[in-house]
């Protein structure tokens, strides 16, 4: 929890103290002016370095926090409202276990071949997640309550994903995309400073 404090107290510092009165007082005009001096070269490299390192460490600690979140909170969710969901839809108990989409097998529940019985819930339409013509009425507060537990966790599952989406982001194409900015403000303040 302190290392979460202080990675939030720098980034708030970072942009508080440093880029918010800078930008206020200087503009915009730094980014890429037609004139390039020595003023307008170091506070757009130093923003692009500074930016990238405070971001990088900030989405992985972020990252991290969602993934465990998911794991505590979401994959308990999923399975178990999963398994609830299933029996309240009148659906038999089974368990699928895959290695990378691959080599899929049945652990638990009658033995099935995958590719037909993916043409043939797709040819009868069985494969709905909202069937419900086999669920009995007083399955429907089970059905309601354990599909807002799934819910829950593929919603935590998604907000994972989206999360370790943009740590790949900032900890490969920003710092890509700033390395650009940085050799761009080089050849344009030592090779072509009145280039725009």
């Amino acid at each position: 929890l302190l290392r979460i404090r202080l990675e939030l107290c720098v980034v708030e510092s970072f942009f508080n103290e440093a880029v918010g009165p800078f930008i206020k007082e200087n503009g915009l005009s730094w980014i890429l002016p037609f004139h390039e001096t020595v003023e307008t070269f170091l506070a757009g490299t130093i923003f692009a370095l500074a930016t990238t390192f405070i971001l990088v460490g900030s989405t992985k600690l972020i990252q991290i926090i969602a993934f465990y979140g998911d794991l505590v909170i979401g994959g308990p969710c999923r399975l178990l409202g999963g398994f609830f969901f299933d029996r309240a839809r009148g659906e038999p108990v089974t368990l699928d276990v895959s290695l990378f989409g691959f080599f899929k097998t049945r652990l638990v529940g009658p033995p099935v071949d995958f590719k037909e019985e993916e043409l043939r819930k797709a040819a009868d339409g069985e494969g709905k997640l909202l069937d419900f013509d086999k669920v009995k009425p007083t399955d429907v507060p089970l059905l309601t309550l354990s599909g807002g537990v799934k819910v829950v966790g593929e919603a935590s599952k998604i907000f994972r994903e989206f999360i370790e989406g943009l740590d790949l982001f900032v900890g490969r194409y920003l710092v890509l995309i700033a390395s650009g900015y940085i050799i761009l403000k080089v050849i344009h303040f030592k090779i072509f400073p009145d280039f725009p």
